[in-house]
């Protein structure tokens, strides 16, 4: 049902956002902290490693050089222990400078002695620390191969002194272990919210079946179906609710039997002498030769009429007659009761209208008959003035629609929700129970009735009963 459609969805929404929410912020926080111990992992290595280069050059050849000093043994000795260092740290380059910022030797074979590096302003921060005796790390950076890469500095003594600055860069390619972290999270979170997906499903349907259940139950009450006992056996508060409804339920049968039982009696104590009033009623009709006291007669012969009827709806309210279903002929009926009503019905044309082959229902032919005759005498009183009263008899997916419209006034918005309810009228000398035992009736032989509002064409009653 849709109610339930839309619990179970709330919930699926619910986990999954609940679980997105939680990958997003996890996954976020892990590669964070991941790269951030990584690099700071990394620098400690690169200053480490600065540090052992510094103590291994000598600061009083370093200290010696001068431009266009490439080609001298010097710096081909300098130039060799660099190039041994970066081979057995697997560094990318190792170059030193001096407080000019200017090369003293570098593995960069294209960098000549001298020439200004003008990327070192960039770490003017990390060479302060330096020249202050401190070793210190870059940030990371990109290189030409689209790398990454981290530099580290540490001074170089002579004695007290410090004569130049050494540089390593080194790759900072463990990083990319983040990366992959970061797809196998992905993956594992792809896989997370398939099966969340999944199970939100399965937990959402076996958390909304019973609710669905309870819902059809009330829809069931409201309708008036009172005869489908409610039975829930979890102990969760679905199963103190299923209980409480059907605390309810046997709650309305018993006061609906205690109130059946009155009107049936009642109708019973007045049924009754109203006999003995009709038998002299009439003898008196018939005795009797003034003309006024015979019109007098005749008047308490017709009340005592009306009064029978409005006994025999309050018996067909109170005990309606179990449904004893067989074929029936719709039109026939219909013609039955039409001609019933012609006394009544004068200035009021009545219609039949179908396009099927046959016009049978399965349903209890003495219901069907109380059925029209009530509906066609409301309708017949909503048109004083004449009209057309059209009756319609159709078939689709199995059920069997009939329909009775009228071109009246209609029934009034505000009364439209209570006109089932039993004695409810806006007639000065209805009983309220016309409607009343129709539902039932229809209820009785497992249909619906529902009002449909036709304006400005008046009234229409919709009754659905299940095709053979």
């Amino acid at each position: 049902m849709q109610f339930c459609r839309s619990i179970r969805m709330r919930m699926i929404l619910l986990f999954v956002i609940s679980l997105a929410i939680v990958f997003f912020i996890t996954g976020f926080f892990l590669r964070w902290h991941l790269r951030s111990t990584l690099d700071s992992t990394l620098g400690q290595q690169l200053r480490s490693l600065a540090a052992t280069c510094a103590t291994q050059l000598d600061a009083d050849l370093l200290n010696v050089l001068q431009p266009g000093d490439n080609d001298t043994r010097t710096y081909r000795n300098l130039l060799r222990q660099l190039e041994t260092l970066r081979s057995a740290s697997q560094l990318q380059r190792i170059f030193v400078f001096d407080h000019q910022q200017q090369s003293l030797v570098d593995t960069d074979s294209t960098v000549l002695i001298g020439q200004v590096y003008y990327h070192l302003p960039m770490l003017s921060r990390e060479i302060e620390l330096v020249l202050q005796g401190q070793t210190a790390s870059s940030i990371l950076f990109e290189g030409a191969d689209e790398r990454l890469y981290k530099t580290a500095l540490a001074p170089i003594f002579r004695g007290r002194d410090i004569v130049a600055v050494v540089a390593i860069e080194g790759s900072a390619e463990m990083l990319n272990v983040v990366d992959k972290v970061q797809g196998y999270l992905l993956f594992l979170g792809s896989l997370a919210l398939v099966g969340t997906l999944i199970l939100a499903g399965i937990l959402g349907s076996q958390m909304t079946r019973p609710i669905n259940k309870l819902v059809q139950s009330a829809q069931n009450i409201s309708s008036g179906n009172l005869q489908s006992s409610i039975v829930q056996s979890t102990q969760t508060e679905i199963g103190v609710l299923a209980r409480t409804m059907e605390e309810m339920r046997q709650s309305i049968l018993r006061r609906d039997r205690q109130q059946q039982a009155m009107l049936a009696s009642v109708a019973h104590e007045i049924r009754n002498p109203l006999g003995g009033i009709e038998l002299f009623a009439g003898m008196l009709s018939d005795d009797v030769t003034d003309p006024t006291l015979k019109d007098y007669a005749r008047k308490i012969l017709r009340e005592v009429q009306t009064l029978k009827r409005i006994i025999q709806e309050f018996l067909a309210f109170a005990k309606p007659a179990t449904a004893r279903k067989a074929l029936c002929n719709v039109e026939m009926i219909f013609n039955d009761v039409k001609n019933m009503l012609l006394v009544d019905s004068e200035g009021v044309k009545i219609e039949f209208q179908t396009n099927l082959d046959h016009e049978t229902v399965f349903i209890d032919p003495q219901h069907l008959r109380q059925i029209f005759l009530n509906l066609l005498s409301n309708a017949i009183h909503a048109l004083p003035d004449g009209g057309t009263i059209f009756v319609e008899i159709n078939e689709k997916n199995s059920v069997c629609m009939l329909r009775i419209a009228d071109n009246g006034p209609g029934i009034p918005t505000e009364y439209r929700d209570r006109i089932f309810e039993p004695f409810f009228t806006t007639r000065e000398q209805g009983t309220g129970l016309g409607l009343a035992v129709v539902h039932n009736l229809v209820n009785e032989n497992a249909g619906s009735i529902r009002y449909e509002d036709n304006r400005p064409h008046g009234a229409v009653f919709l009754m659905k009963f299940p095709a053979v």
